[in-house]
């Protein structure tokens, strides 16, 4: 066992190094089967508990839309598997059963969840709704200890209003920091949202105000969980076809560290843009950001977690297709 996972960590760390000096990174797919690959599930959120990579579907009870549905689960061991596997086999995730019924009946306009992060057995989760303007909700569940089943509090259920007048676009992020819940708003663009604000929440979900967040050209769709830097990572996407309710102004980031091979033959942007956390501040890194090597359909971009040191998993809604991939990395810490 131990050869075994000595040679799976050679193996990752010969991919980082052979794409350390690339301005642009491959997503290597990771096969899947089974009900996850309905792309009318529609993933929307991913995240880490207990070693097992938790991956939610904007929809869990797909496609009867009524009673119990699921999420689903794959163990950290056998992703790595599959990554260093000479011929994978596709992997078929395990499910966990969740009570969302409730929330689309009694949640007028009721559109999915959205994000989804752990405190210990505590899961804590936001919710998009369009009776006639978008409202986010963040709640909070329990999952039991065989990690088979999430219990949703149907009490206690915080709406949240929008920052801009921009379709589809609510709180598209969560996460933890120092026993707190914060949550990201999906536009934070200088012409539609000129002073952006991260919601933040104790355990309970009793609201303690908002911080700034930095304007960000077009969405944020996930972030990773803080690491001990007090670091995390946000995917940023981009596709044309929502440029009139976006609005983007100038891409610092292009016009600071260009554009990747890929990126500079269309207006589609796949990334992934570090921020810092310090103090109750949030900032965005000077490091540049990890510009993803653009498919012939753009991706949209839905679930994002660290895979430890080796780099990261993202995962897509149904655009093109349900995908999840991995994205080798050189961290520099």
């Amino acid at each position: 066992m131990m050869k075994i996972f000595l040679s799976t960590i050679a193996v990752i760390i010969f991919l980082e190094l052979a794409i350390c000096s690339e301005i642009e990174i491959k997503i290597n797919e990771i096969e899947l089967a089974g009900p996850i690959t309905d792309r009318n599930s529609e993933l929307s959120g991913m995240t880490w508990y207990e070693g097992w990579l938790i991956l939610m579907p904007q929809y869990p009870n797909y496609p009867d839309y009524e009673g119990a549905g699921r999420l689903f689960k794959i163990h950290y061991n056998k992703l790595l598997e599959y990554i260093v596997g000479d011929v994978p086999l596709p992997i078929t995730p395990e499910e966990i059963s969740i009570n969302v019924d409730w929330f689309q009946k009694n949640i007028p306009g009721f559109e999915g969840f959205e994000a989804i992060a752990f405190q210990e057995n505590k899961v804590f989760l936001t919710i998009e709704s369009e009776p006639e303007k978008i409202i986010g909700y963040v709640i909070s569940g329990i999952i039991d200890d065989e990690i088979s089943e999430i219990i949703l509090d149907t009490l206690k259920v915080v709406d949240i209003a929008p920052q801009a007048d921009v379709p589809n676009a609510s709180e598209e992020s969560i996460f933890l920091y120092e026993n707190k819940v914060f949550t990201i708003y999906e536009a934070n663009g200088v012409n539609i949202n000129p002073q952006p604000v991260v919601h933040v929440f104790d355990l309970e979900l009793n609201p303690l105000g908002t911080i700034n967040f930095p304007n960000i050209e077009y969405r944020i769709t996930d972030v990773t969980a803080v690491n001990s830097e007090n670091e995390f990572w946000a995917i940023n996407y981009f596709w044309p076809g929502e440029r009139e309710f976006y609005k983007p102004g100038a891409d610092k980031f292009t016009e600071i560290y260009g554009a990747g091979e890929t990126h500079a033959k269309t207006d589609v942007v796949e990334r992934l843009v570090k921020y810092n956390i310090i103090d109750g501040i949030i900032s965005i890194s000077q490091q540049a950001p990890i510009q993803l090597r653009l498919d012939t359909e753009a991706r949209n971009l839905e679930g994002l977690v660290r895979l430890d040191d080796q780099g990261f998993l993202v995962c897509t809604d149904k655009h093109p297709r349900t995908i999840l991939g991995f994205i080798p990395h050189c961290f520099d810490n």
